[in-house]
């Protein structure tokens, strides 16, 4: 029995000591200082939450960052491309874990006119 016992506790002891790698999410850009981004219009500040099934600290499947910027983003609505002043939280629950994107939305998209204007001051001329 007491063979057993010790079985039982070291595969405990190896379960919670073990771990795993999950990539959470791509970002094209991101800062943790003050920077300067030039806005073509900045909107209001939005949320985004994407959870995953969970019991305790048994995951099931990882809630995605990704999904829950894009869900923060699509609240924003389609005139809105960015985040700023982003603040990503955790929420772990004793059913669920979810991931939470709050930011302030962000219009950096170029207008085709003034995309056709500066590709015409940037192209180059032979000599």
């Amino acid at each position: 029995m007491k063979g057993y016992f010790r079985i039982i506790a070291a595969v405990f002891v190896v379960a919670f000591l073990s771990g795993c790698t999950v990539r959470m999410a791509d970002f094209m850009l991101a800062s943790t200082k003050s920077t300067a981004v030039q806005a073509k219009a900045i909107g209001k500040r939005v949320s985004g939450e994407n959870c995953a099934f969970a019991i305790w600290f048994a995951h099931f499947s990882e809630p995605s960052i990704k999904e829950a910027f894009d869900r923060a983003l699509e609240a924003a609505g389609p005139d809105f491309d960015t985040l700023g002043d982003v603040v990503i939280y955790e929420k772990m629950g004793v059913f669920s874990n979810c991931v939470k994107v709050q930011g302030v939305a962000l219009n950096t998209k170029i207008s085709p006119a003034s995309a056709s204007s500066s590709a015409a001051n940037n192209t180059v001329k032979k000599p």
